[in-house]
Order: structure tokens, then sequence, then C-alpha cells
């Protein structure tokens, strides 16, 4: 019987001739020539070496980290056998690296090319989602039930299906650090840091962006991941660098073009400019929640939005003399899958807040406010802000992501600036008009209901704009600001603590709601 099966062993060949190979056809891989070779004739040639199996996905990440820890060994390693010289001796100067060993310490350059980036984002991006115990479509997910309901910058169909039809972003691509912004928007601060400027996940995402963009190209991709970084530095309070990175990506979308108005009225716009349009209009979204915590600090972006201005459908901008161009006229003919009506009622309530703002840094040093200007800006906020206290079709938290938090916070800005430069005026000027005490019992009752409604359906913070926690802020420094200039008057006992507690629950997520609570606490 072995004879018989070493006998039939020898007759077959351990893996198909390369003729069927190459053709991608079954071989039965007789000896010396298979069935199929011997009937179209052709030559049949057997590689005698045996099949390996194909490496996993596993096998062949774990070889490419291999090969870049040694990278790394090699280019850091420092001459720790090597003795010191004496402290009278200088070292000699000479163009020779390899004599003065230089090798062992600088950075070789050819690991700073933008692909070679890519690759070591692309890596860490997975080490990093596997230490978690998330994969990367559970990211993009909750970043698509969240922050895109209210900021939809980035194409949800384009974006899934790059993922779809390729599970690992292309190294060649800027995709992963937009996949790193995602990851780091949607995810708790870690509660072992005293401050988010130390987290580990903030520091690995803030860095491998800024290698980016110092040496890589400007792209779409880079700019949304940007955004998104500058809304994570500025609800976890570092204001700071969220002015920065915020003004980096107004150069970025400068330099692509993203500001041409010849862009918002190109006739057949494709997805890819409704894309650049949105990205455009949460730059200048997130510009102005950063600017609300500096109220004096000059705007990263300010004036007309685009280079040739448009005329405005509100005529109460033209009334404040307020020259300015909308860039999502063009939004409603666009053919998308984000057609979101809490995107446009958010960016027409940004660009408001804009106005108060611009308005407020023009004023602050000023011993006497323009009463016309004031007046003119809250008459806008009035027609704009009524309609949203009552829209039956639509949840209170879609209501909150449709323009009324950063409206409400807009107008007690307002309200509270004026009270200030006018101590000695009474509030009876606003009679004609919902006074500051008013707003901030509307901002209090409705922080009731919101309360409510978490209370039933748990939501992430994070699918509500971050002006809300300003105009909780605000309403609640404007009951204190009343407070000292009438002392006898009896205010609405249950505003207050309407706003503290929503402002407590905020502050699980975001550090900046847990700064404004503390000063809020302490001034109590």
């Amino acid at each position: 019987m072995e004879s018989q099966s070493v006998s039939l062993q020898s007759r077959y060949a351990p893996r198909a001739c390369a003729q069927c190979r190459g053709s991608k056809k079954k071989c039965d891989k007789l000896l010396p020539s298979c069935s199929r070779c011997v009937r179209l004739g052709i030559y049949c040639s057997f590689d005698e070496r045996p099949e390996t199996p194909e490496l996993g996905t596993e096998t062949k990440l774990n070889e490419v980290f291999r090969r870049l820890d040694a990278i790394e060994a090699q280019v850091f390693r420092t001459e720790r056998t090597r003795a010191s010289p004496p402290p009278a001796t200088q070292l000699p100067h000479t163009s020779n690296s390899e004599t003065s060993g230089a090798q062992n310490w600088q950075l070789n350059p050819a690991l700073l090319q933008p692909s070679y980036i890519q690759m070591i984002l692309q890596m860490n991006l997975i080490k990093l989602t596997e230490e978690s115990g998330i994969s990367i479509h559970e990211v993009t997910q909750k970043y698509f039930q969240t922050i895109h309901n209210w900021m939809p910058m980035i194409s949800k169909e384009h974006f899934l299906g790059a993922m779809e039809n390729h599970p690992l972003p292309d190294p060649h691509s800027t995709i992963s650090i937009l996949l790193y912004a995602l990851y780091l928007v949607t995810s708790c601060p870690e509660d072992d840091v005293t401050s988010t400027e130390q987290s580990r996940l903030y520091l690995i995402v803030k860095y491998q962006y800024s290698l980016l963009l110092s040496l890589g190209e400007s792209s779409i991709e880079l700019i949304q991941a940007g955004v998104l970084i500058a809304l994570y530095e500025h609800v976890q309070c570092i204001p700071h660098r969220a002015y920065v990175t915020i003004g980096n990506c107004v150069r970025m979308a400068n330099l692509i073009g993203f500001h041409n108005s010849s862009l918002y009225r190109c006739v057949g716009a494709n997805v890819l400019v409704e894309e650049k349009i949105r990205t455009w209009r949460a730059i200048v979204m997130v510009n102005r929640y950063i600017n609300i915590g500096s109220l004096e600090a000059p705007m990263t972006l300010s004036g007309g939005l685009l280079d040739a201005p448009l005329a405005n459908p509100n005529p109460l901008f033209s009334a404040y003399n307020a020259c300015y161009v909308d860039p999502l006229a063009r939004l409603v003919d666009l053919p998308s899958e984000n057609d979101s009506p809490n995107f446009r009622l958010e960016a027409e309530a940004t660009e408001l807040l804009g106005h108060v703002l611009e308005f407020v840094c023009e004023s602050h040093k000023l011993e006497t406010i323009d009463y016309q200007k004031v007046m003119k800006l809250d008459r806008s906020l009035k027609v704009l802000l009524l309609p949203r206290q009552d829209r039956p079709d639509d949840s209170l938290y879609s209501q909150f992501c449709g323009g009324l938090a950063t409206y409400l916070c807009s107008v007690i800005v307002l309200h509270s600036f004026w009270v200030q430069k006018s101590k000695d005026v009474t509030l009876a000027a606003f009679d004609e008009h919902p006074t500051l005490k008013e707003w901030i019992y509307l901002t209090g009752g409705l922080s009731k209901r919101l309360m409510e409604t978490i209370a039933r359906d748990v939501p992430d913070p994070n699918a509500l704009p971050p002006s809300i926690v300003s105009a909780i802020f605000h309403a609640a420094m404007g009951l204190s600001l009343l407070s000292n200039l009438s002392p006898g008057t009896d205010f609405d006992p249950a505003a207050r603590p309407a706003l503290l507690e929503l402002l407590q629950y905020l502050s699980q997520r975001w550090r900046l709601a847990k700064k404004y609570l503390d000063v809020l606490q302490t001034w109590a």
C-alpha cells in the first residue's frame, strides 16, 4: 500500500502549473504535463517548491510594526558607550557626519516624507482603536449620529462608500487624519489627567495633524480634520489652541479657494463642490463658537465671507449695514444626502452671532455704545429667534440643533453687554422688545424641558452645538447682573437651578461646561 501511495504522489505536482495559474484555470497537477496543457497543446511547467499559505492581515500588520520599530530604533539610537570628552576639549569642526556621529542623533529627512507619515498615521490609528476596543466603523457611525446632524460638512455618502471599499485608508491619502479627528471629537475626556492638554489621545492626534499641516499638501480632509480638532479644543477648554487651529483652517481653505465666490455660482455643482461649501460654513460656525469665550478678541473671520458680496435675503442685515454673503444660498439646489434644515438654521444663527460678537468687540472700549445698532441687532435676533421657539414637528433637541441655542446665546450676550454699558439707564427702554430677564427665563425654561428629554432618552451631548453651553452660562451670569442692579427685584427662583442642572449634565462630557459651572458656583 505504501508503495502505491508513493507512486500516486509522484504522479502529481504539489501545486498547479504556471500556465493554469496564469490563466486562473483549474489544474489537475498531473505530471509531467497537466491534462489542460496537453489538450491545448501548450508547454506545461511546474514549480517544484511547495505552496506556502498566504499571510493574514494581522500577520502583515505585525510585520509592518516590527519594521517600524526597527527603523525608529535605528534613527533615535544614541552613542551610549562613547566616553564623554574632557571639559576643555573642543569637538573638531567637520562636514563629515560620520566622524562627528551626527547620523546617530539627527532625524533622517526621508522619514518626514508625507507618504511615510501617512503610513505611520494609518498603523497608529489601527493600534489606537484596537486598544480602546472600538472599530473605525463604530467611530464613524457615532460621528454621523451626533455632530454630523448639525454640522454636516463631510459627504456621508462618499466617506462611507470609500470606507466600505477600502477598510483600511489609502496610505497616500489624508483620510487617516480625518479618521483621527473623528475619533478624538467623539471620545470622552480622560479622567486620569488634570487637563485635556495632557490627554494621550489629544496629544497624538494634534501631533500627527501638526506634522501633516507643516509637511503635507492642503486638502479638504486636512481642513475638515482641523475644524473638528478646533471644535474639540473649544469644548474641552483649550481656547488658545482652538483659536490657532481654526485660523490654520481658514488659511488652507483660502489657499484651495473655498472662499471664492465663483465656487458658489457654478452651474451643475457636484457633491465635491457642496462639500467645500459646507466645510467653509463649518469653519465660520466653529470660529463663532470659539469667539464667544473671548468677547473682546478679534475674530479669525469677520466682515464679508467671500470675495464678491451677493444680495442678502434678510433685509434686517442691510439695516445693520452688515454686508455679508450667505454661502448656503446654493445648498437648496445641490443634490445631497445631507440636506438637513438644522444646518441652514444653525448657520444663520452663527452668522448673526458673528455680528453680535463684532459689535461687542468694537464697542467694549467705548464709554457709550451705539443704541441704534443695538436695536437693529435686537430686531434681527427677535425676528429669527421667535419662530425657533415653537417648531411643533421637531423635538426640543432638534430645535436646539437648529439655531435655538445659538440665537439665545446671541441675544443674551447682546442684552447683557448693553446693560453693563448702560448701568445708569433703566430697562424700560426695552419695553417694546424682549428684555434680558425674559430671555433668561426662556433659556431656563427650555433648559428644564431639555433635561426632562435627556432623562428619558439619554442622548449624546455631541448631538448639541456647543453654543448651548455659552447660552446657559451667559444666562446665569445675566441673572447675577440683574440681581446686582436691582437687589430688591424678585426673580424666578427656578431659572438658575434649571440652568445649573443642564450645565452639570454637559460637564460630564465637555470641560468647558465644567469650567463655567465652577465659575457660577464660586459666585453663588
